[in-house]
């Protein structure tokens, strides 16, 4: 089940913690509330195999799914 607490980018503080498994919503343009449907991009966070250094972000929007956007490093233990 998806959560939909969604929060700004704006409010990601440098220590908040990420987790494989989280979704990440990426709006196409300036935010329209009256026209939020079809406007976004969504990404999960998830582990490279073999790789416990970094996650990727990666898309699960159809028509660009699978598309890697970015790795994060993580922090050691």
């Amino acid at each position: 089940m998806m959560n939909n607490d969604w929060i700004s980018v704006q409010e990601v503080e440098d220590d908040t913690q990420i987790w494989a498994g989280t979704v990440v919503r990426v709006f196409k343009e300036e935010l329209n509330k009256d026209n939020l449907e079809g406007n976004f991009y969504d990404y999960i966070v998830s582990f490279i195999y073999d790789n416990n250094e970094y996650l990727q972000l990666t898309c699960l929007t159809q028509g660009e799914g699978g598309n890697i956007v970015c790795v994060l490093q993580t922090e050691p233990d």
